[in-house]
């Protein structure tokens, strides 16, 4: 049995491999550097990057398609829904994070 998943992205534990390059890229991203990562197609690029960011203290990433990009209105279009994505997370992630805050657990016998 095949133990790689292909087609989609990988972090955590189906993440295998490229300890060098996730290090150096987990390094860039906590420094703040800018970092250009190019390669062949379904070489993992996605996953390394989506694994480096999960890694992270603090940080996001929005992740965007541009496969098929037709216009810079299409490229425009594809990254507000991406920041929106993420905004809309994160404010599901606040509000949660309040919820739990305001929880007071009492304990009690009968």
């Amino acid at each position: 049995m095949n133990p790689f998943k292909h087609g989609q992205i990988v972090t955590g534990d189906d993440f295998c491999g490229r300890h060098d390059e996730l290090k150096v890229l987990h390094e860039r991203i906590e420094t703040g550097q800018n970092v250009v990562l190019y390669g062949e197609r379904r070489c993992g690029k996605s996953s390394l990057i989506a694994e480096a960011v999960r890694r992270s203290k603090n940080r996001q990433a929005v992740f965007v398609d541009l496969l098929n990009v037709r216009s810079v209105e299409d490229v425009c279009k594809r990254i507000a829904a991406g920041l929106f994505k993420l905004e809309k997370a994160e404010t599901l992630f606040r509000k949660l994070a309040r919820t739990l805050a305001a929880l007071r657990p009492t304990l009690s016998l009968d």
